[in-house]
């Protein structure tokens, strides 16, 4: 008898930013307080993540159980992240405290405190020049609902009923221009083939190959091994110059899949 598992249901929390095009740092007391938009009601957005390729549409009362809670997220900026999406060192300590929480006609605007140290006066000049125009928030989805479309084939859309909120703050790239980053990831991914033994780029096939269909002709040839390990001269320039057709082909494979 075929045993067939369930495929493992997404956990975790989701991260979404948006465009800060309305950010006000407040002149008035310590000028050193920041309002934004950390999330945006009812707008439906193209996501694809972890959770799968949907629409996606944050309900107006998403957040409302963190506010009657009072929760106190933390206040990074781009999550302590780099912009490839790499824990950051610079950044992995809080560059504020949060100070403030509604939830409004738009969407939830917070406000938080940017705290007098080398990092938080970076963030601070970055957002008042405009460097930075997102605002991102990372929480859990406690409860959601799903709405299948009407039409076969098209992506259904995921209403975000209840949300928790970990922490937020200025984000580099805002949701819409995420293209950015997964092409900076790539061609970071490309340039990286070059420094790969012939081991390290078989075991970097193998694990495409059962991920992306599209990489799946790609691997060592059987014709290329030599069973007693006495491989003459030309047969070791003829695998060192498909290894390297291989990886050159690799690297072309991943940008496109990005292009």
């Amino acid at each position: 008898m075929t045993m067939i598992e369930d495929a493992p249901v997404a956990t975790g929390p989701i991260v979404r930013s948006f465009a800060i095009d309305d950010l006000v740092v407040r002149s008035d007391g310590d000028g050193r307080t920041v309002e934004a938009y950390a999330a945006v009601f009812g707008q439906p957005t193209e996501i694809n993540d972890h959770y799968g390729h949907y629409y996606e549409i944050i309900d107006r009362a998403a957040f409302d159980g963190v506010i009657k809670r009072g929760v106190k997220p933390a206040v990074f900026f781009n999550h302590a992240r780099d912009i490839f999406g790499r824990p950051s060192e610079k950044w992995s300590a809080p560059i504020g405290v949060h100070r403030s929480i509604a939830a409004d006609g738009r969407g939830l605007r917070v406000g938080a405190y940017i705290s007098r140290t080398p990092a938080g006066d970076e963030a601070l000049e970055l957002m008042r020049d405009g460097a930075v125009d997102g605002f991102s928030f990372s929480g859990k989805p406690n409860r959601s609902k799903d709405v299948h479309p009407a039409k076969a084939g098209d992506l259904k859309t995921v209403v975000r009923q209840e949300l928790g909120l970990a922490e937020y703050g200025p984000a580099v790239f805002r949701a819409y221009e995420g293209a950015k980053v997964l092409a900076l990831r790539s061609q970071q991914l490309a340039d990286g083939l070059a420094e790969l033994t012939p081991d390290q780029l078989s075991e970097l096939i193998d694990v495409l190959r059962t991920r992306v269909p599209d990489l799946a002709a790609l691997g060592r040839s059987d014709d290329t091994k030599d069973a007693d390990n006495t491989a003459s001269p030309d047969i070791d320039v003829q695998a060192a110059g498909e290894f390297e057709a291989q990886r050159r082909q690799m690297a072309a494979r991943l940008r496109g899949l990005t292009s």
